[in-house]
């Protein structure tokens, strides 16, 4: 099998962003490729940095695979660095193989408002790759600024399904929603979806009192390495639940990235039979 294509952030010291995605889509059996969107000297979230965006040569990289035809079994995406990223991409993306699955989180908001450096100039860009993408894992944040409603004060569950209604309707094959805390459940985080017969899904676990760099990261990586093991969305999202408490419990209240580590153990095991025949 060819590999799969892993773009995002690359720190040089902290287990966030792409090296969770290297170590868990590894641990599920799979061969990995990478694209940096921008070289950091440590994640963002341990402060200042030291940082190279990846420029001229992220289209150079694109371009020199196209010629010797190099091909993947998928891509997964998180942090773009900059709009004309997302938009060589996605050309890429539209020049090869439609049905090589496209996973995208599409890093750029949380809690109502932009990550530093991100403003609405990314949204073109970002709303043209979620509708290339196989699935697409926004948060609300991040699904009401592509959509173009006002992020509420209060999230109820009409409300969740009437984003994610808007989100088909923007293009999006399929949408699940992370990170999702409602009215409904309290106390809990959730993944919400649209079933094949568009009936409102969500599956929900405990809510931790604090929260860890990363969490995002793996679980995108989590679902990349399910999607691609062949599992049904139903089954992805109940052991997605699962293996993100797993991580939670694990972590220490004192650290700030999540600990991955006994998830990466767990995926090993899950899918040790399949891993064999790749």
């Amino acid at each position: 099998m060819n590999p799969i294509l892993i773009v995002n952030d690359l720190p040089g010291s902290g287990q966030v962003a792409g090296m969770i995605a290297q170590s868990i889509i590894t641990a599920a059996g799979f061969k990995t490729a990478w694209l940096p969107t921008v070289v950091l000297s440590h994640h963002t979230g341990n402060g200042p940095v030291i940082r190279h965006e990846i420029k001229d040569d992220f289209q150079q990289i694109l371009a020199h695979w196209q010629q010797q035809a190099y091909s993947f079994s998928a891509y997964v995406t998180g942090y773009f660095a900059t709009a004309n990223q997302i938009d060589q991409f996605v050309d890429y993306v539209k020049k090869e193989n439609s049905t090589v699955p496209l996973i995208v989180d599409p890093i750029m908001a949380d809690h109502g408002k932009f990550y530093q450096g991100f403003n609405e100039q990314i949204l073109p860009s970002m709303r043209h790759l979620v509708q290339q993408a196989t699935i697409v894992l926004p948060n609300v944040t991040e699904a009401c600024l592509m959509v173009g409603e006002v992020y509420p004060q209060q999230i109820d569950e009409v409300f969740i399904q009437q984003l994610l209604f808007k989100m088909k309707q923007m293009g999006a094959k399929q949408t699940l929603l992370t990170g999702v805390e409602t009215i409904e459940h309290p106390g809990k985080i959730s993944f919400y979806y649209l079933s094949s017969d568009e009936q409102l899904i969500g599956v929900h676990h405990a809510k931790s009192n604090r929260s860890y760099f990363g969490t995002g990261d793996l679980t995108s990586a989590l679902l990349t390495s399910a999607w691609m093991h062949q599992l049904t969305l139903d089954n992805i999202v109940l052991k997605l639940s699962q293996w993100l408490s797993l991580a939670v419990s694990k972590t220490d209240v004192n650290q700030k990235e999540i600990n991955y580590i006994p998830v990466m153990r767990t995926v090993m095991d899950f899918f040790s039979e399949e891993v064999e025949s790749i």
